[in-house]
């Protein structure tokens, strides 16, 4: 289901979208608390990742319990400015001069080569209490459905992330590696085709 502001609960859907890899979020956005209020921002910007109809909500009956944003390959190039200009209008001009550098690190960091015609999985998150249950096999096979390639980025380090993915079709097709304020990070460019 699409995320919808009006009628879900944006600080909880901002804060799963830190928790998906709080290092890099933290170096962005600063601690959870301010993350979260930002991150609740750029939610409100249409045209980028943080936004419906590219951000969507796994939910159970007691709520939302996950979250998935993707995009197309295609959309990239559109879809990466409308949000560097989300970030730009976010943090101001000073701050987005000084989080520029981050920013292109992390461009780095998540490119590689893809085809045309696959995804992009930007986040995927499913609360530590409902992992184990197919949330997020769930939200991959339905997105698989109408995308034939999917690709997506797990730091090196998330081993049950890794092995979620190897079980879930995914293949390892290289690692990338970033230096942020004297920090290695390291992330694996993964790919599921069906």
């Amino acid at each position: 289901m699409e995320f919808d502001q009006s009628i879900h609960n944006s600080q909880i859907v901002a804060g799963m979208i830190y928790d998906t890899d709080p290092q890099i979020n933290q170096m962005l956005f600063g601690d959870r608390i301010t993350g979260i209020s930002l991150i609740t921002k750029l939610m409100e910007q249409s045209g980028t990742f943080y936004a419906a109809p590219y951000l969507r909500v796994i939910k159970n009956e007691s709520g939302i319990v996950g979250i998935i944003s993707f995009y197309s390959i295609k959309q990239k190039a559109k879809l990466h400015l409308a949000t560097g200009k989300a970030y730009y209008r976010l943090f101001g001009g000073k701050l987005f001069l000084k989080k520029l550098p981050i920013l292109l690190k992390l461009n780095h960091l998540f490119g590689g080569v893809f085809d045309k015609s696959g995804s992009y999985v930007v986040y995927l998150f499913v609360q530590e209490s409902e992992r184990r249950q197919g949330f997020a096999s769930q939200a991959i096979n339905e997105l698989s459905k109408i995308i034939p390639k999917i690709y997506l980025h797990v730091a090196s380090d998330n081993i049950a992330g890794i092995r979620f993915y190897e079980n879930n079709g995914f293949i390892n097709l290289g690692e990338h590696h970033i230096k942020i304020k004297k920090q290695d990070i390291k992330a694996y460019l993964m790919c599921r085709s069906n």
